[in-house]
């Protein structure tokens, strides 16, 4: 109710892009751009946000696939 960002953190993973940012943000964020910072969890830092564990069970669909090869391993 009270928190600008809610993101999830299972299997000991925080992460900071599935989430909901409310825009009021928008000035902490664009500074942290300006300042080349662009470490998500750096910004969160700044803001009030909540994070919201997970049960384990969701690990496979949190997966955080860049390339070809995390597709391939992963249980997509």
């Amino acid at each position: 109710n009270n928190y600008d960002i809610v993101i999830v953190r299972c299997n000991n993973k925080t992460n900071p892009i599935i989430g909901i940012y409310n825009k009021n943000v928008l000035p902490v964020l664009e500074q942290e751009i300006n300042s080349k910072m662009y470490k998500m969890m750096k910004f969160l830092e700044k803001t009030n946000h909540k994070i919201i564990q997970l049960n384990e069970s969701y690990k496979d669909d949190l997966q955080n696939i860049n390339t070809q090869d995390d597709f391939n391993v992963s249980s997509i």
